[in-house]
């Protein structure tokens, strides 16, 4: 699959905070060093280390079911 990153930000952004929370929790995206960021700050973070970890997709999956039963 081709992964359309910024398809997949808006989706994630269009999904209630405490699933884009669980989402990045579920991924271990978040540490210890971005737990206190403001949170477009955080999700850019995890992000950017779910890119460098080659996990867009796992993403991409997860906001995808997450989408469905919003």
């Amino acid at each position: 699959m081709s992964l359309n990153r910024k398809k997949l930000l808006y989706a994630f952004v269009a999904l209630p905070y405490h699933t884009r929370l669980s989402i990045m929790e579920q991924l271990k995206l978040i540490d210890e060093d971005n737990r206190g960021l403001p949170d477009n700050e955080r999700f850019a973070s995890c992000f950017d280390r779910a890119e460098k970890q080659n996990r867009l997709n796992d993403v991409w999956d997860l906001v995808e079911s997450r989408q469905a039963t919003s």
